[in-house]
Parts: structure tokens; C-alpha cells; sequence
């Protein structure tokens, strides 16, 4: 029987294809004290972040707004899920807005994303490939490739996709691993020839395999990595040339970096020109959102211009007159829009209400009985028949569709007020005390609510 050469303990019987001669007790040990040499010797988190500091600040960067996202994202009762609303609050990128003056979105989105699986795979990819470029390239460098990179990523994918809310650093990183191509290729580095292959061929695996995916998945924006990775090809196969050839890498770089600065933005200037009446309506319903009803009529009307059948900047150019009590013109273009598409009910129902404001009222029963047919619950559309109906005088049905409105909506302070009105008109006076009751108290600053509920109380006491 044999014995264990390191602590001399009896070996069992020997088993095929078994030729050690240390017991499986001084194994384990053994490849314990490997496993906390291996580990002693590999540097900490810190370490690393100390020896690659852009690389960690930018990672640091892109996860420190993801958390600020999170929090934001639980107003809304949702977590490490963002919609666009939210991502646009942060500084995606959107052709609207950002070919709409809003230019700094082309460099926000890259530090934005969409969950946690989005952000979580970007970093990972970035975590192995930024901290090679950094070395590769010295820290400015790099940064440099990385913002330009990612710049032309978002340009690209306003190229292809302006109507669509991009974000997320994956074009920025297609970019950084096209920079380390052209190094590895014509063998710049030194590297053992074995690792230089292995490197190159997980390059261009990386690159095939995530081209390959994103034009599989609709929602992965391939434009940006297209853009990415071709800026960085271009600034990693210009500095690999300049270096072979023993030029300055520190006068040359700064050109080369101003050439693709101009290259972005001349990219970015024929983009904007290209979509420049294209995304006019969008533009105008994004300026109504936010309030700024001039821009939103300007931008209408453009659109208009390029295209008198365009529904959208009608109906937008409607409200936004609406919105601004020119109600003669919010009917003509709410009447341009319906004519274009007479089943949006939608359309009828803003159509109807602005017949009522302008004191049409036979001319808004139809849209809004139309608007109702879809959704015979609507509160507003409920109400404005109501009115109309009144003054129709029909204050029967009137009635009717007043108290259907209450029923889904009984803090409507104009369907309280509506309501007891009504029933003034049918010399209903104490019952009009109720709901003109509470439409005082739903808007006690309107003086007609308060004028008409003392005159009203004043006949029931004088009776």
C-alpha cells in the first residue's frame, strides 16, 4: 500500500487511471491555498477602478443614472422598467426634440437606460472591453472615442429611426471595440501571437453575433451600433496608421479628434435638414404637451404647408387654437382633420366641443353623439351634449346626458353647474340648489357659479 508523500497517511487500493500520490484530504487543501494564492493575487474592485478610472467613472456614470431613473420611476408605482415619458425626462434621444433644438440628447442618451437587463448587459460588455481600450489607447484617448463614438451612434440612429425614443451606451461600446480592431490587427501590441488571434477573433464575434441580434430584434436600435462601430473602426484604423508611421500620437490625436467632431456634426446638420418638415407635427404636438402653444402652431402650420392631408398638425394646430380660445379657427381645423378622417371618434368628440364654444350647438350634436357611440361613458362628451341639448331646448335629454356625465365623473364642477342650470330652464329651483350647490364648492373662484346659486336661493326663500 502506498502513503500520501504529503502527510503520510495510508493511500486506499490503487484505481485505474488514479496515479496520485497525495490523499484526497491534502488535494483539497492544496487546491484551497491555490484558489486564495490566485485570489490574493488578482487586484480588488478598487484597485481596479484605480487602474482604469475612466472606465470605472464612465460605468459609474451610466449606473448612477439608471438608480436616479429607478427612483424617479417610482412615482409611478414601476421600477428598473422606464417608459418613454420617463426616458425623455432623462435625456433620450428623440428626433422630435432633439433635431427640435434640444441637440444635447444625442449625447445624454448615451447614459440612459431602458431596464435593468438593458443597462446590466451594456455594462458587462463595456466592464471587459473598455478597461483593454483604456490601456490600449491611455486614459483622454479613450474618453475621446468613447464620447465620439457614441455621438455618432445616436446620429446614426436618428438617421434611421427618428420617430423612435432612443437610448442606452451599446452604440458607444460597439464603438470602443471597433477602436481595438485595427491594434489587434495589424499587430501593434505586445501580446503572445496565441492571445493577439484569440483577442482579434473575440472581436469579430462580438461584433457579427450583436449585428446578428439586433437586426433579429425589433426593438434593438442596430443604427446605433452600425454608427458606433463604424466611427470607431474609422478613429482606430487613422490612429493605428499614425502610430505604425511614428507620428506624435499627441499633436495628431487632438486633429483627429476635431475632424470627427465636424463629421458628427455635419452628420447631425443633414439630418436635421432632411427630417426638417418630416417631424413638423410631432414637433408641434410635443410643443402643445409642454404648453408652448405658439411654437405648437408654428410647427403645425409648417407641417400643413408640406402637407395639407396631414391629420395629426390639424387636429394638433386645433387645439392648440383652442386651447388659446380662438375657437372660429379651432373648428376650421378641427373640421379639416374630421374631413380627412371622419371615424375617428376621438376627432368628432373635439369637433363637437368646438362647435359648443363657438354656440353651434346644433351643428355639435352629431360628432358628439358619434364620439359617444365609442364610449358611451365619456364624461365630457356627456356634458357638452348636454349643453347642447339645452340650449336646443331639449331639456329633457339634456338631463339625461348630464347625469350620465355625474355618474362617472361627479367632481366635474361645469357638469354641477350644467345640471342645476337645466333645471332652472324647467323652473326646477330647489332641485337646481344641489348641483349648483356643488359646483361652487368644486370651483368657489368662479363668480357665475356663485352668482347664480344666490339668485337661485334668494326665489326658493322668497316662495
Amino acid at each position: 500500500m502506498a502513503n500520501c508523500v504529503q502527510c503520510g497517511r495510508e493511500l486506499p487500493p490503487l484505481t485505474v487511471g488514479d496515479l496520485r500520490d497525495k490523499c484526497v484530504e491534502c488535494q483539497v487543501r492544496e487546491r484551497i491555498e491555490r484558489e486564495r494564492q490566485y485570489k490574493a493575487s488578482q487586484p480588488t474592485t478598487w484597485q481596479m477602478a484605480q487602474m482604469f478610472p475612466v472606465t470605472a467613472g464612465l460605468l459609474a456614470i451610466n449606473v448612477l443614472v439608471f438608480l436616479l431613473c429607478t427612483l424617479d420611476a417610482f412615482k409611478t408605482g414601476r421600477a428598473f422598467t422606464f417608459n418613454n415619458l420617463l426616458l425623455l425626462r432623462w435625456g433620450a434621444d428623440y428626433g422630435p426634440l432633439t433635431l427640435d433644438h434640444q441637440y444635447w440628447r444625442i449625447l445624454t442618451s448615451m447614459f440612459v437606460h431602458g431596464n435593468l437587463l438593458h443597462i446590466g448587459t451594456n455594462m458587462w460588455c463595456f466592464w471587459d472591453f473598455g478597461r483593454i481600450t483604456e490601456r490600449v489607447y491611455g486614459r483622454w484617448r479613450y474618453l475621446a472615442i468613447y464620447l465620439l463614438t457614441g455621438l455618432a451612434s445616436s446620429v446614426a440612429s436618428l438617421a434611421m429611426h427618428p420617430s423612435d425614443v432612443s437610448v442606452g451606451a451599446s452604440g458607444a461600446i460597439f464603438g470602443v471595440v471597433g477602436a481595438l480592431v485595427f491594434p489587434f490587427y495589424r499587430k501593434r501590441l505586445v501580446l503572445p501571437a496565441p492571445v493577439m488571434k484569440a483577442m482579434m477573433r473575440s472581436l469579430v464575434s462580438f461584433i457579427v453575433i450583436n449585428l446578428l441580434i439586433g437586426s433579429a430584434v425589433t426593438v434593438i436600435d442596430n443604427a446605433a451600433h452600425v454608427g458606433g462601430l463604424l466611427m470607431g473602426l474609422i478613429l482606430g484604423a487613422v490612429i493605428t496608421h499614425f502610430a505604425i508611421t511614428g507620428a506624435d500620437l499627441g499633436q495628431i490625436f487632438p486633429k483627429v479628434a476635431a475632424v470627427a467632431v465636424i463629421a458628427v456634426a455635419t452628420g447631425f446638420v443633414g439630418v436635421q435638414h432632411l427630417y426638417r418638415d418630416k417631424l413638423a407635427a410631432a414637433q408641434a404636438y410635443m410643443a402643445l404637451e409642454r404648453g408652448d402653444l405658439s411654437v405648437a402652431i408654428d410647427r403645425a402650420k409648417q407641417a400643413i404647408a408640406k402637407n395639407p392631408k396631414d391629420i395629426d398638425a390639424h387636429a394638433v394646430l386645433a387645439e392648440a387654437y383652442f386651447r388659446r380660445k380662438q375657437f372660429a379657427d379651432a373648428v376650421r381645423e378641427y373640421q379639416a382633420a374630421y374631413a380627412l378622417n371622419p371615424k375617428d371618434d376621438e376627432l368628432a368628440g373635439q369637433l363637437g366641443a368646438a362647435y359648443l364654444a363657438t354656440g353651434q350647438f346644433s351643428q355639435a350634436e352629431t360628432p358628439l353623439r358619434q364620439a359617444l357611440q365609442a364610449d358611451p361613458n365619456d364624461a365630457i362628451n356627456n356634458t357638452n351634449l348636454g349643453i347642447a341639448l339645452a340650449d336646443l331646448n331639449r331639456p329633457d335629454e339634456a338631463l339625461m346626458f348630464l347625469r350620465k356625465a355625474l355618474t362617472t365623473n361627479p367632481k366635474s364642477a361645469k357638469t354641477q353647474y350644467a345640471l342645476g342650470s337645466v333645471l332652472i330652464d324647467k323652473h326646477q329651483y330647489r332641485e337646481a340648489l344641489g348641483p349648483l350647490g356643488e359646483a361652487v364648492k368644486l370651483d368657489p373662484q368662479n363668480p357665475d357659479y356663485k352668482k347664480t346659486l344666490d339668485d337661485v336661493s334668494a326665489q326658493v326663500d322668497q316662495k
